[in-house]
């Protein structure tokens, strides 16, 4: 059956330099004179019961509350073409459709005559806040039609099909090198397989397929079937006003879980962005920062000068969402947050805080993608978070704690794509945890510790999605693990350090998706990482800092 006739040939776009696509989907592209129209189907096609739709500006305001509530499972939403176009409306989208309960992808539409494909990748995944925690759809590159107006040769962009496929290569490479997943492409076969040469390259990443009936009819070369099914742009869902992209996946609810995939908690002091944290320092006597990635020797920070006050409380955390990390100092109730990766300042000399007892820390409250600040305040056992991205009190004076050997962390202990609050209580040894998001106690008094010397840590030790609570005990070298969620003890008296300088931190340093411990040595400033998952020495006496470094709080 011929496809071509599915395609829907859309209202005139502007140029992506204009800041304005014009349109709401993937699919606006059209192969230009042909003069082909719509052929939508409104009700969704027989045989497929989980449905989703794509969005963007286009669509104006949403109630994603009414979308998800009348049955839409997944939403796919336009981020960027080229690189010089955000929609405007992405960031809205994204925490709206992700509070309302639905699975989210972004797409990028492709311009490859304008620049590469990496560099493209890099500019949409610099704003498409992928993040791996199980509600996230693989990033999606929609690969089409020149859009009216776009100034782009039509139909394959003046590439040749070998060069076109090199280039969908070079973007597909570069989100497998940043994100860890396979991104799925969006095409249509009467563009996809003239423009590539019927290329079955690509066969094994997961297909959005276009096509405007009531059957799917022929996809693309190289595949044998579809993950999404695109079948109508002129649909109608309550909660947006006026036509919408209507999709359908084929398989489960639970096929859905799997393309999203399992949470994995991003890799903390990742400042570039290759999933492995970096061992990383900060010299409060000057101000400086250095990170090493122990895996290649490379150094993406090198005495960098950020901070230097004495009272500066040196944090990392990726507040601008790109999936690289960033670094921030906290100094009496003053925040300033800077982007290395981009050179960019994303908060100077910010208001949050100022009390004597606060404690500053960071993780994402909001699950938008990007981390935000918080504040415990010790004297009075009060939590405040607030996103510096979008400048909005998430929570304020959330009372919960108090005591005074109470040490907070924040994590996602019960793996819902929120951070959550976590005290650990010194004087009892016990453990507090809370969904502020839910309103739910996760654990309460819960028996962990009780050394003096234990220093409470958090990361993902079985690699559930779920933050287990931990432990070093200093006066001994012994690392302890345990995963509420499961009521099981991962490791239990450990051995691995003890001399009385080293200062335990946690981190993926391997890329696995399981946290691994590490100690910092000032006295010889030397790095110790083990991954107890593998009980394998990652980095033994690495050198690598000096007496006055210290890691940061991540």
């Amino acid at each position: 059956m011929a496809v071509a006739a599915f395609l829907v040939p859309l209202t005139p776009a502007l140029g992506a330099g204009s800041g304005d696509d014009g349109q709401a989907h993937a699919g606006f592209g059209r192969p230009v004179g042909t003069g082909l129209a719509p052929s939508p189907n409104v009700s969704p096609p027989a045989g497929y019961t989980v449905r989703g739709i794509d969005v963007s500006h286009y669509q104006g305001p949403i109630n994603w509350s009414q979308v998800a509530a009348s049955g839409e499972r997944f939403a796919i939403l336009k981020a960027t073409d080229n690189t010089g176009y955000v929609d405007p409306t992405f960031a809205t989208n994204y925490l709206g459709a992700k509070n309302a309960g639905l699975y989210v992808g972004a797409y990028h539409f492709a311009l490859p005559d304008r620049s590469t494909g990496a560099v493209q990748a890099d500019f949409f995944l610099d704003h498409a806040r992928y993040v791996r925690d199980g509600r996230t759809l693989p990033p999606m590159l929609d690969i089409e039609w020149p859009y009216s107006g776009s100034g782009s040769p039509s139909p394959c962009y003046g590439l040749t099909p070998a060069q076109m496929v090199s280039w969908i290569q070079a973007f597909v490479a570069e989100v497998q090198r940043r994100t860890g997943v396979r991104p799925i492409i969006y095409t249509n076969p009467n563009w996809w397989n003239p423009c590539t040469g019927s290329s079955k390259a690509f066969a094994t990443l997961p297909l959005a397929h276009a096509a405007y009936a009531s059957q799917p009819g022929q996809v693309s070369a190289g595949w044998s079937t579809f993950t999404i099914w695109q079948y109508t742009s002129s649909g109608t869902v309550p909660g947006i006003s006026g036509n919408v992209d209507r999709d359908v996946f084929n398989g489960s609810v639970a096929g859905l879980a799997t393309l999203a995939g399992r949470p994995v908690d991003h890799a903390d002091n990742d400042f570039d962005a290759d999933r492995r944290s970096e061992l990383t320092l900060y010299r409060a006597a000057n101000g400086f920062w250095n990170a090493e990635n122990a895996a290649t020797g490379v150094q993406p920070i090198a005495s960098y000068p950020y901070g230097g006050n004495p009272s500066d409380v040196p944090l990392t955390g990726d507040f601008d969402g790109d999936g690289y990390a960033d670094m921030a100092v906290y100094a009496e109730g003053r925040w300033n947050l800077r982007s290395k990766h981009r050179n960019v300042d994303l908060a100077v000399d910010y208001p949050y805080g100022g009390n004597a007892t606060d404690v500053p820390l960071a993780d994402d409250f909001d699950g938008d993608g990007t981390d935000d600040i918080a504040i415990y305040r010790k004297g009075t056992g009060q939590w405040w978070a607030k996103s510096v991205s979008r400048d909005v009190q998430i929570y304020g004076g959330s009372a919960y704690g108090g005591n005074p050997t109470d040490t907070p962390l924040v994590d996602d202990y019960d793996g819902d794509g929120y951070a959550d609050i976590a005290l650990y209580r010194g004087s009892t040894g016990q453990w507090h945890v809370k969904s502020l998001r839910r309103g739910v106690q996760l654990a309460a008094s819960y028996p962990f510790g009780g050394d003096p010397t234990d220093i409470p840590l958090t990361g993902d030790f079985d690699g559930d999605g779920k933050a287990d609570i931990t432990l070093y005990r200093q006066g001994q070298g012994q690392w302890f693990a345990k995963s509420i969620s499961r009521g099981v003890q991962l490791y239990d008296a450990h051995p691995y350090g003890g001399d009385p300088s080293d200062l335990p931190t946690t981190g993926d340093y391997d890329n696995d998706g399981f946290t691994d411990i590490a100690l910092y040595r000032p006295t010889a400033g030397q790095w110790h990482v083990k991954s107890l998952r593998r009980a394998v020495q990652l980095y033994a006496s690495y050198p690598y800092g000096g007496p006055d470094d210290r890691p940061p709080a991540g």
